[in-house]
């Protein structure tokens, strides 16, 4: 009999944790009451956690962080930083990525919106710039601190670049704003996703410009953006409170922005393009503490090299006139240029020994539903070399314990986190039909139960847990629970969470997971 037979026999129903609850009912000295780790998926529209944790709600949409301002909807990456000279007061960024217009205004169609329904839509985007002070080991937000600010559609960005970007120097908002990634000296990068559904896109042909896509909210009916000022990486500074996007690191559906150091001083940032058969990219700033200037690499997997986004490339001179408009156009360049098709490269993580993992999360329309674990290894384990090789570090599915891998964290072992993003229409069906909820999941990454799923926690329905950060001390795990009873399309809702009342509405939430040392 293999380990999932009989985990099967005596109920354990995913296999996430199974090392732990093999050898608690051998030697019998583990309980349920102190089991650690999720025994069974769940259906419960709730935050599911193993005894040995709780969870309190710290923010929720709609929540005012000052007089004038609340928090956003659709929480997703969050990232920490402590403020300078002070030791219990902390920066909170938090990215809100996109609306939902039944919850929001009760319009869904976008041909029925009028102005004053997208205009609450673009005051719910952006992201939080928040002010935490730690007191005796709890985490206070302080409302109505001068520190707290909010990023939304409305706010004006400067683009960081020499030349005007379709015809400015300015964007007006961002939004889409999905994962991210933090700099060593001490600055937010948010990056802005699904572009696409707000202002539709563009496509360049034989030197004409025309629309492609239709937008899904509509905004273009009311406001009027160019396409092109968003699907950037925007650096937000939370000291001064500004922000500029970085026009260097291109133009596309960023999922997150992973940065490190090479030897030299140099910044290197990973990141990854959401969507189906687009690709991995890699950018090596020109001086060290700024990400303004450049290199653009694509990511050939099958010759293991790093594909230069350049004019300077015999193979991308033809088409672009100028290193601007291959930037606006970074999609298109890194599949000339050689960059290899990916399964929708979401969250990037870099292990200790320099590899870098990238969740590809699924690619439906190819019949690969559950994702995998991808690891980049850097020849002489350099991040400027523009030589590595790949391979796939977990495959995900049933035999896992988990599907479609989205965000990740490292914690203070260097053990995985990871959560999941089965889209919510397909929960409980076709190939997820026996995973039940989103979860949040642990994954060592060294030792002998290296690359072993254990479950932490499920989330509610129709929700998935998104940016999870922990505290500099490694007791709390800060966690977003986004988009609970996102196909509600009436009342009652499909989520009552974070309520749990008759008709409550369901509310995107940051929280905080307690215990996490004692696992």
């Amino acid at each position: 009999m293999d380990r999932r037979d009989f985990l099967k026999i005596v109920g354990f129903t995913t296999f996430a944790g199974s090392t732990g609850v093999l050898s608690s009912l051998l030697s019998g000295c583990q309980t349920a009451q102190t089991y650690n780790y999720l025994r069974t998926v769940s259906w419960s529209d709730d935050v599911i956690l193993p005894p040995s944790l709780s969870y309190s709600r710290i923010l929720s949409w709609g929540d005012p962080i000052n007089s004038t301002e609340f928090y956003g909807d659709n929480n997703d990456f969050i990232s920490i930083l402590k403020m300078p000279n002070s030791t219990n007061d902390y920066f909170f960024w938090i990215n809100h990525e996109y609306p939902i217009p039944f919850l929001t205004h009760g319009i869904p169609k976008a041909k029925d919106k009028l102005k004053i329904h997208i205009d609450a839509e673009r005051k719910n985007v952006g992201g939080s710039l928040l002010h935490f002070k730690k007191i005796d080991s709890q985490w206070v937000f302080q409302k109505n601190s001068t520190h707290n600010k909010r990023w939304t559609a409305n706010t004006e960005i400067p683009f960081a670049w020499p030349e005007p970007v379709r015809g400015s120097k300015l964007a007006i908002g961002t939004f889409a704003n999905c994962a991210g990634g933090q700099t060593p000296w001490g600055t937010f990068l948010t990056c802005e996703e699904n572009f696409e559904d707000y202002y539709g896109d563009v496509s360049y042909q034989n030197g004409a410009r025309t629309h492609t896509k239709k937008s899904e909210y509509g905004w273009e009916r009311f406001y009027d953006s160019p396409p092109e000022h968003y699907g950037w990486v925007v650096e937000i500074d939370p000291i001064n409170k500004t922000s500029h996007k970085l026009v260097a690191l291109g133009r596309f559906g960023h999922e997150g922005a992973q940065v490190t150091t090479a030897a030299n001083g140099l910044s290197v940032v990973y990141m990854g393009d959401d969507k189906n058969d687009e690709c991995i990219y890699k950018f090596i700033s020109d001086t060290p503490r700024s990400l303004k200037t450049g290199k653009l690499y694509a990511a050939n997997t099958q010759t293991g090299t790093w594909e230069e986004l350049s004019l300077e490339n015999p193979k991308l001179q033809p088409v672009f006139k100028t290193q601007t408009e291959l930037l606006i156009r970074a999609r298109e360049a890194a599949k000339i240029a050689g960059g290899t098709e990916q399964d929708r490269p979401e969250d990037l993580e870099i292990l200790k020994d320099g590899t870098v993992l990238v969740a590809l999360t699924n690619n439906l329309p190819k019949n690969r539903p559950h994702g995998r674990i991808l690891a980049i290894e850097e020849k002489d384990k350099n991040p400027l070399s523009l030589q590595f090789k790949s391979y796939t570090w977990l495959e995900c599915g049933p035999h896992a314990g988990m599907s479609c891998p989205d965000n990740f964290t490292l914690d203070a072992n260097g053990n995985l986190w990871v959560t999941s993003d089965m889209s919510g229409s397909l929960i409980g069906k076709g190939p997820y039909k026996e995973r039940g909820n989103n979860g949040l999941f642990m994954i060592p990454t060294e030792g002998k139960n290296r690359g072993t799923v254990y479950q932490i926690a499920s989330a509610p329905n129709e929700a998935e847990f998104t940016g999870p950060c922990f505290s500099d001390d490694g007791e709390t795990l800060f966690i977003c629970v986004q988009h609970p009873g996102e196909k509600s399309k009436k009342i009652p809702y499909t989520s009552h969470w974070p309520h749990k009342e008759p008709n409550s509405k369901p509310l995107s939430s940051l929280i905080a997971v307690h215990g996490i040392k004692r696992l």
